[in-house]
């Protein structure tokens, strides 16, 4: 799962180097901000291998002197080893979603005229569903919808699903609505 960090890395280098000075202003008012997704541990999925490591190989980066993100600006969502993986759940990771949208736009309200850096990354199952029976969606050519798969998705009392496209568009909008400058990565199947 790595080999693609170096790819993105390097897409997103020259965006993200114009954000530092090599100096880490306070952590409050830096304006970078970042959500960093892994699951290798899934209950109700094929386990995965490489994708935690990613993410501590992004907060690595993104933590070095190079990008200088503080540690207190992002958010780790994954699924702790030798645990049961119920931190890379569906209501967590839309939870993370809200908590970078809410970054962006209260750095934009305090510093007007200032857009956030915001940088999401996402390591883990990547699928499709079928678009519900009755649902007309022109943007869905092939009848499905992409999604990411939390670590609670699939579960056999069906109490959780995947995360669909059109979900992570609407989080896509909101971060947009408050800042020019957002890197999202994923690393996954159907992305």
């Amino acid at each position: 799962m790595l080999g693609k960090l170096a790819l993105a890395m390097l897409l997103s280098g020259g965006f993200l180097m114009g954000w530092g000075d090599g100096v880490r202003a306070d952590n409050a008012s830096d304006g970078k901000f970042a959500l960093l997704i892994g699951i290798d541990d899934y209950k109700y999925a094929g386990k995965l291998h490489g994708a935690v490591a990613d993410v501590t190989h992004f907060r690595d980066l993104l933590t070095s002197e190079k990008f200088n993100f503080a540690p207190e600006n992002i958010k780790t969502i994954v699924d702790p080893e030798g645990e049961s993986a119920s931190h890379a759940t569906t209501e967590n990771i839309v939870a993370g979603f809200a908590w970078l949208a809410k970054k962006a736009k209260d750095y934009k309200a305090a510093n007007p005229g200032k857009d956030a850096t915001i940088f999401f990354e996402y390591s883990g199952h990547g699928s499709q569903v079928p678009v519900p029976e009755g649902v007309v969606k022109p943007d869905e050519k092939d009848g499905y919808d992409e999604t990411i798969v939390p670590v609670d998705s699939r579960d056999p009392e069906k109490k959780h699903f995947d995360i669909i496209d059109d979900d992570i568009g609407n989080f896509i909008s909101a971060v947009s609505a408050s800042t020019r400058n957002a890197v999202y990565v994923f690393d996954s199947c159907h992305s």
